[in-house]
């Protein structure tokens, strides 16, 4: 396993002067952040996101397209626009959306497809004959011997990595674990801080390296928390990337964090 970053344009975009001298030297996959954004009732301009992947987009490994959450055709309109700005932006289609779309970026040429809408149905994803599942047997049927790579957005568990030949995947899982005092391991398994404040041995070795001190890291040692979560999937273990999805709270944050990973062996050409 190859760790790197998957930033969000939608959280990069105030600090992106600051950052982009980082990028660099790391794997780096930019989102375009439309969950957080509609999450939020935000809104992410198309024209302003298609301007800085024309100037910018070719600093990170791949870049993913603006989709509309809950509306396909819109989602591909998207892409057929920031083609003109960025060629190589990758689509995403959403867990339940007709297998059709699937079929119609292969057919256009698109060489990496990402699914979503996955988090949403993380629960039922274990059970074989869940629609969820059913709709990605389906999505993988439609590109197989396609030769697209495939990534998953929000894709950490150990069933469904294992089932189906991701090329990448991402999640923000080994981060937001910090929060309940447990670190994600490179085994899969947690290590965990009792809820006294009293570490296990496994979890302080990590926790206390980093200076993680409490249970439920407030948002001034979150970035603490961020690499005490790095620290643990930093490991060869396999051919796929898993990108980490972090919000750091300032570009220093960002400094600190791709410094760390390029140290650790995931920077390009590692």
């Amino acid at each position: 396993m190859q760790a790197g970053m998957l930033l969000s344009w939608h959280y990069l975009r105030p600090v992106v002067a600051q950052t982009m001298p980082f990028i660099r030297r790391v794997h780096t996959v930019l989102d375009s952040g439309a969950f957080s954004a509609a999450s939020l009732g935000e809104h992410i301009s198309l024209m302003e996101y298609g301007r800085f992947l024309r100037t910018s987009g070719a600093v990170f490994d791949w870049c993913a397209s603006l989709d509309v959450i809950g509306d396909p055709a819109r989602s591909y309109a998207n892409w057929l626009a920031l083609r003109r700005s960025y060629p190589a932006v990758v689509p995403a289609v959403h867990c339940g959306a007709d297998i059709d779309w699937v079929r119609r970026y292969v057919g256009e040429g698109a060489s990496r497809i990402a699914l979503g809408g996955l988090v949403q149905v993380k629960a039922t994803l274990r059970k074989e004959d869940s629609p969820a599942r059913r709709w990605l047997e389906g999505a993988f049927l439609a590109l197989q011997g396609s030769g697209v790579a495939v990534h998953g957005f929000g894709v950490t568990g150990a069933t469904i990595v294992n089932a189906y030949p991701w090329t990448t995947i991402d999640s923000s899982a080994a981060l937001a674990c910090t929060r309940f005092g447990k670190v994600l391991q490179a085994n899969g398994h947690h290590a965990y801080a009792h809820s006294t404040g009293e570490y296990t041995e496994s979890a302080h070795k990590i926790f206390d390296k980093w200076e993680v001190r409490r249970r439920s890291p407030t948002r001034s040692n979150s970035l603490a928390a961020n690499l005490a979560a790095l620290e643990t999937v930093l490991k060869p273990s396999g051919d796929q990337t898993l990108s980490n999805a972090t919000i750091p709270s300032h570009a220093t944050d960002f400094a600190t964090i791709f410094n760390h990973l390029s140290r650790d062996g995931a920077s390009r050409g590692q």
